[in-house]
């Protein structure tokens, strides 16, 4: 709308003008206003599908989770009970297998052990026996014989 000032006069025509700009200016506010708020509509509609198939897939995972199945969104498979039967009976027969494997390898565990302690016992008579033949030899400690090279020669 016009300022009017006592000074200054409006033409008629002028009036029309700005009164006509107002109303287009008007009228393109308000369809940014409309396109905006369609917009907005379709995001709000897009959510709200979203949401609904949210709900549709937590509705089938309280099922299986009553059911006992727990496949996310995949086909869930419900077996016959003699199907069922085999799969536990394959099942228990896997773990024996299993346990039997683990006593089988600390078995093996606990041979190494003995045989490393065995080793080092080894080892030790050997140095203590390679000592005790130099002191017999003549105590040199520049002719130091080793066990392993003379039974070797001989």
């Amino acid at each position: 709308t016009p300022m009017s000032s006592p000074l200054v006069e409006i033409d008629p025509k002028t009036y029309s003008d700005i009164q006509t700009q107002s109303l287009a200016r008007l009228l393109f506010d308000t369809k940014e206003a409309n396109k905006s708020l369609k917009f907005e509509v379709d995001d709000l509609k897009q959510k709200l599908h979203d949401a609904g198939g949210d709900i549709k897939l937590l509705r089938e995972q309280i099922v299986r989770s009553r059911v006992g199945t727990t496949d996310e969104g995949m086909n869930t498979r419900h077996f016959p009970a003699h199907e069922r039967e085999h799969l536990v009976k394959q099942l228990e027969v896997s773990r024996e297998e299993f346990v039997q494997l683990e006593r089988d390898l600390q078995q093996v565990l606990d041979e190494k052990e003995e045989l490393v302690t065995e080793r080092d016992a080894y080892r030790t008579k050997y140095e203590r026996l390679n000592t005790e033949l130099n002191y017999i030899l003549g105590g040199d400690e520049k002719r130091i014989v080793d066990i392993d090279a003379l039974s070797m020669e001989n």
